[in-house]
């Protein structure tokens, strides 16, 4: 019986040449050396783990720029940061739709539809025009420039001659007036202003843009643009907010309005609620795009890298001239696993950054490898 133990016991243990591969195998993960042995050494079927452990290190990499892509909400691009009276703007014209009682709604089809929205055009004087003028679009005026300092457009139902959404945000970002197609302003040295000033919202045939800008600081401003795809059957009244007898929060006696803090978080939530649905199916497809690039961008690092071995071990009297450039591809393949475990460890503490750090603790590890285990003079 004792003699049947022992051959079982021997018979579980592993081989020399398995306890080797364990160890090389594990090694790479700290140790050039062991990437060098396992990339000249390990062939025939074991040649198709290396691309396959740089697949996995590459798709580590991009992780953490990909989750945070596909965290990112829209109500992020207008709402972060200054917001340039973007909320004032939205509760006076959430008030101008409750007066005018004018609906706008999205269809079935996802597509911006109303009856007329006249009740919402607003009259004042642009810079360029001779007398006060009835705009067709609703404008929140300052009431000490008397200018527009928060606007909302509308391209559906045929309001004006655009034939793209696109087109019509366009000539809104270039200052046009988009009745007439004619500049609204002039810059102090006399030349025609070719970028709008100001918040505004766009509401287009079947997408929606919003961009925040502040006047005295053109070049600075966010926004986004949306789709109402999944907006079906969605009422802008509901951005209203009301009490519990129906009436818009804020209303007083002889038909004032005095809105609050309240109704100011009221009608962000609402709007924050709107853009994100809007904005997920472009969100989706930037989190993927951008994940596809960056997927192609380090795997052609690793490639790269494997030249740049290739190229740096071509010395006459280099003993590392032996190897070819499959065997320094899948040394790079082997060592590209460790960056891609730290991108991950890293990535989500150093978002701003995550898309870097696979390209430098690869780098590094590479720079290292040359210096200390394929450097000529051993």
């Amino acid at each position: 019986m004792s003699n049947n133990k022992n051959k079982k016991k021997s018979k579980s243990k592993l081989s020399p040449e398995a306890a080797e591969k364990l160890r090389v195998g594990f090694g790479t993960i700290i140790n050039n050396d062991c990437c060098i042995k396992a990339a000249r050494e390990w062939g025939g079927a074991w040649n198709v783990l290396p691309p396959f452990i740089a697949i996995i290190s590459v798709l580590l990499a991009i992780i953490p720029s990909f989750v945070t892509n596909w965290r990112v909400e829209g109500k992020n691009y207008v709402f972060s940061g200054a917001s340039y009276g973007y909320e004032t703007g939205l509760m006076d014209f959430t008030h101008a739709l409750a007066k005018s009682g004018i609906e706008l709604e999205i269809s079935q089809d996802g597509k911006l539809t109303y009856t007329s929205v006249e009740g919402l055009y607003s009259t004042w004087k642009d810079p360029l025009e001779a007398e006060p003028t009835l705009h067709k679009w609703y404008a929140d005026i300052n009431p000490s420039t008397g200018l527009p300092e928060f606007e909302v457009f509308f391209n559906a139902n045929d309001e004006h001659s655009f034939a793209s959404d696109a087109d019509f945000f366009a000539a809104i970002d270039a200052n046009k007036n988009v009745d007439t197609g004619a500049y609204r302003s002039k810059a102090e040295d006399g030349t025609e202003m070719k970028l709008f000033e100001h918040s505004y919202i766009a509401f287009g045939k079947q997408s929606v843009r919003f961009r925040k800008r502040a006047s005295t600081s053109l070049t600075t401003g966010t926004g986004l643009v949306g789709s109402y795809k999944k907006l079906a059957g969605f009422k802008l009244s509901s951005f209203i907010p009301k009490n519990e007898a129906g009436v818009e929060i804020g209303t007083i006696e002889g038909g004032g309005w005095a809105p609050s803090t309240q109704y100011a978080d009221i009608v962000v939530e609402r709007y924050s609620k709107f853009m994100n649905t809007s904005f997920e199916d472009t969100k989706n497809a930037l989190a993927l795009q951008n994940a596809g690039v960056f997927l192609g961008i380090d795997a052609g690092i690793v490639l790269l890298f494997g030249l740049l071995l290739f190229l740096m071990t071509r010395g006459k009297k280099n003993p590392f001239r032996i190897y070819s450039f499959w065997d320094t591809t899948k040394i790079a393949c082997w060592a590209s696993f460790t960056p891609g475990v730290l991108s991950v460890a890293l990535g989500f503490a150093l978002t701003n950054y995550a898309v870097l750090i696979f390209m430098f603790t690869f780098g590094m590890r590479i720079m290292w490898m040359t210096m200390k285990s394929l450097r000529p003079a051993q």
